[in-house]
């Protein structure tokens, strides 16, 4: 069977818009654990390059995770088990993902003049996966195929058309940049199945920090992802919007995976939540590094941004 590994230490480093627009913003924003080293706060050169990269049809929107076993609290399924991974406070975000989806909609399902490419990734796992074994302080079970706990959160779905690429380590059904144009132009949630493949190997280490030397995770935890997320950046999209949880591990990783890749992340930043309560206000805890020079949005000004880009 044929996979696909990307390479390691294969960093790719760009300057966008965005970066740019970054580096001139001199007041962080405030969050409820403090200031935030890594995102930084939007501003209008920023907007004004959003506005550009979307009615170039440049923009994917990418949600992380949003599942039922790591937003919602935990729930028993017989005697005192109880299943899920349970991001506390996640369920407050909720509301915020689906005023992004149905800020997105139309564009995802191709009624305006310009489109978002809409991905949901989706941990996936059988009863007894070897990813597992590693969570001993607690229920190991999350995320199971066909649970309860597996499902989206509502609201996090737009299309009924979607895209399956499945958590087998072959390459063969990835589309093709022109492929996933014609996706988009129906309609088509691309859903990415993840599984870590070799706990061993820590979930996917493929390259570092250039300074600090922090790892660089391939969280999408498939064994495609290099080779679609490639093809995204050749059928024109290289700007992400990331949401979804936990800040501190897969949406961490999605943008560390994205800045690999030359796409530029932009992480809403009320539709995000972490497990760790300082992962975006201590300096040196990897998430602040890995968001370093990534911009900020919220909810709110994705609207704004949007309805600038549908003015002649």
């Amino acid at each position: 069977m044929q996979t696909f590994s990307p390479p390691v230490n294969s960093l790719s480093v760009r300057v966008s818009p965005f970066a740019l627009a970054a580096a001139k913003s001199s007041k962080a924003p405030q969050s409820p654990v403090g200031p935030r080293f890594g995102l930084k706060a939007w501003n209008d050169e920023a907007s004004d390059a959003l506005v550009t990269a979307l009615r170039e049809n440049r923009v994917m929107a990418y949600g992380v995770d949003l599942q039922k076993d790591f937003m919602l609290p935990r729930h028993q399924i017989k005697n005192g088990l109880f299943d899920g991974l349970y991001v506390p406070g996640a369920e407050e975000v909720i509301a915020f993902v689906q005023r992004l989806t149905n800020a997105i909609a139309d564009f995802v399902l191709g009624k305006k003049p310009f489109s978002i490419l809409h991905i949901l990734s989706i941990d996936t796992h059988e009863t007894n996966d070897a990813e597992f074994s590693i969570f001993r302080t607690f229920s190991k079970r999350h995320c199971v195929k066909g649970t309860p706990g597996w499902d989206f959160v509502d609201g996090a779905n737009i299309s009924n058309s979607v895209h399956v690429i499945d958590e087998a380590q072959s390459i063969k059904d990835v589309p093709s940049a022109e492929e996933i144009k014609t996706l988009v132009a129906e309609g088509t949630t691309f859903e990415i199945r993840k599984n870590a493949i070799d706990v061993d190997k820590h979930r996917g280490i493929i390259g570092e920090h250039p300074e600090t030397k922090a790892p660089i995770l391939d969280i999408v935890d498939n064994a495609k992802a290099y080779q679609l997320f490639n093809n995204f950046k050749k059928s024109g999209r290289n700007v992400a919007l990331v949401y979804g949880v936990a800040t501190d591990y897969c949406v961490r990783g999605a943008v560390a995976f994205l800045k690999m890749l030359g796409i530029t992340p932009i992480v809403v930043k009320d539709a995000i939540k972490g497990i760790a309560p300082d992962a975006l206000s201590n300096p040196d805890a990897p998430t602040s590094i890995i968001m370093e020079d990534v911009q900020e949005i919220t909810t709110e000004q994705l609207k704004a941004v949007i309805a600038k880009a549908e003015k002649p």
